[in-house]
């Protein structure tokens, strides 16, 4: 089964760990890196079989995509700023100032503190990162785990704000509605590769 995969690096346990569930249930996984929204999308039109690491309102959006209903990571939401840039008061002042978010990911819209906040619309975690550098928001929202690998990848370095996540998601692997009669087996390999995880 071919398989879209957002193009972002910090995903290699989560990768390992589909690839066994995927051998668990019988099939052979392929990745094809894509952009987040054009994954999603062909996914939806069965261009690809499905879409890996997908928030369920993503998946949700789409009449054609089933989740695998196991979660493979369930990550928190951290508001981020410039390391050396002030981080708002609170997470109420967050509706107050512009942030950048990602076609595709549709998490931003289920945050209230962020509902009302300016945006700027971006298509891949990299451009959010270029637009906060040259000052266009003032903060982002994404995994923690950009934070830590975005300096070595792009020279962009980030610092979290607040003592809690704003939110914490969990995140699926969708397949197109015609491998439905595969889901069972999939979703048996990803509890037995989870079972198995360190």
């Amino acid at each position: 089964m071919s398989i879209s995969l957002n193009t972002i690096a910090h995903m290699q346990p989560e990768i390992d760990l589909l690839r066994r569930a995927f051998d668990y249930a019988g099939f052979t996984l392929a990745l094809t890196p894509l952009p987040p929204v054009r994954a999603l999308q062909y996914a939806a039109s069965g261009s690809v079989d499905g879409d890996f690491m997908r928030e369920s309102n993503g998946i949700n959006h789409y009449p054609t995509l089933l989740a695998i209903d196991v979660p493979l990571k369930r990550a928190p939401l951290w508001v981020q700023v410039l390391e050396g840039a002030e981080c708002p008061a609170g997470p109420e002042q967050l509706s107050d100032l512009k942030t950048v978010t990602v076609l595709g990911y549709h998490y931003f819209d289920a945050i209230e503190q962020i509902a009302a906040s300016e945006r700027v619309q971006t298509k891949d975690v990299l451009s959010a990162l270029r637009v906060l550098q040259a000052g266009r928001v003032d903060f982002l929202v994404l995994v923690k785990t950009v934070m830590t690998t975005s300096p070595k990848a792009t020279g962009i370095a980030l610092k979290s704000c607040f003592k809690a996540p704003l939110a914490v998601v969990d995140f699926y692997t969708a397949i197109h509605i015609k491998h439905r009669d595969k889901l069972p087996r999939l979703e048996a390999g990803l509890r037995r590769a989870l079972a198995e995880r360190p």
